[in-house]
Order: structure tokens, then C-alpha cells, then sequence
């Protein structure tokens, strides 16, 4: 009979020790769920700043096309400044005769 109560026993000890175990890892896996929810969140925001940066990177590309545009017609009117500078002085340089602009040699 005594073998039978010690048994018993040590059947209810195993029997406890797993349910703490099945608690234990219930425990665990609710944590993980967790965490594995919480790492999607991560995720989600980290695609949504990459969809931002993209947007930004746009945006800088079209103003740098702008001011590379805004060069171009700068340097196009810088070119037909100069050219009505260099029209105008040869015009102006035409209207004296070659004498008066040379110094009288002796």
C-alpha cells in the first residue's frame, strides 16, 4: 500500500511540474506573440520613413533638375549679355575714325 501512496505522489509531483511547464510555456509564447507583433509595428514604420525618404529623395531630384534648368538660362543669358557687350563695343569702336583712336606719331 505504501508503494502505491509513494507512486501516487510522485505521479501528482510530475503531474504539477508539467502544468507548471504548460503554464510557463504558455507564458513564453504569449510573450512572443508580443514581441513578434511588436516587431511588425517596427517593420510598418520602418517601410513607411523609407516611403518618406523616397518622397524627399524626389522631391530634391526635381529641385536639383530646376536649378540645373535655372543654370542653363542663366548661363544662356550671360552668353547674349556678352554678345550684345562685344556688338555694342564694336559698334561704338566703329563710329571713330582709325586716327583719333591712335596717338599722332611725330
Amino acid at each position: 500500500m505504501r508503494g502505491q501512496a509513494d507512486e501516487a505522489k510522485a505521479v501528482a509531483k510530475v503531474r504539477d511540474q508539467m502544468a507548471d511547464s504548460w503554464e510557463s510555456g504558455n507564458t513564453l509564447v504569449a510573450t512572443g506573440e508580443k514581441q513578434v507583433v511588436g516587431g511588425e509595428d517596427l517593420v510598418n514604420d520602418g517601410e513607411a520613413n523609407v516611403r518618406k525618404g523616397q518622397s524627399l529623395i524626389d522631391k530634391g531630384n526635381k529641385q536639383i533638375k530646376k536649378g540645373k534648368s535655372r543654370i542653363s538660362s542663366g548661363n544662356a543669358q550671360i552668353n547674349k549679355g556678352r554678345k550684345m557687350v562685344d556688338e555694342s563695343l564694336t559698334s561704338y569702336r566703329q563710329s571713330f575714325p582709325k586716327q583719333s583712336l591712335t596717338p599722332a606719331t611725330k
